[in-house]
């Protein structure tokens, strides 16, 4: 049972086309399910795994920031879950820094629990990338 000191992460990352412009994002919410706080950046180039491992990184970094200690991250993409649980090797070798990356952060908690969701489990991440995206496009 997990108790009530676990702040949740969720991420989401997008590229549209793929590869194309890009987002990666992440939200926040407090043990109470309150948003504390939310992150993203655009990409104008970049693929849709790159943009779900940055959006990893940057709410990782974001959470530090804040002072969690125990998170429960969550995100849609099998393959960075997979990647960064170490159940799934990554061959691409423009993810490997990434996944060490987010490995080196996950390190830095007190407690983890790294899980996969479906995107319908994942929409204020998602929603928050594509807001990125469509302000990005703008540019």
């Amino acid at each position: 049972m997990i108790d009530k000191s676990y702040y949740l992460l969720q991420f989401d990352g997008g590229a549209q086309p793929n590869p194309g412009k890009g987002s990666g994002a992440a939200v926040l919410f407090d043990p109470n399910m309150v948003i504390v706080a939310e992150v993203g950046d655009f990409y104008l180039h970049c693929t849709n795994n790159f943009a779900e491992y940055m959006g990893l990184i940057l709410g990782l970094e974001m959470a530090l920031k804040k002072g969690v200690r125990k998170l429960i991250v969550e995100g849609d993409s099998m393959l960075v879950i997979q990647q960064v649980s170490g159940f799934w090797k990554v061959s691409a070798e423009a993810l490997k820094p990434l996944c060490m990356r987010a490995k080196a952060l996950l390190a830095l908690f007190e407690h983890t629990i790294v899980r996969h969701v479906l995107r319908a489990q994942n929409t204020h991440a998602d929603a928050l990338t594509e807001k990125i995206i469509r302000q990005g496009a703008e540019l």
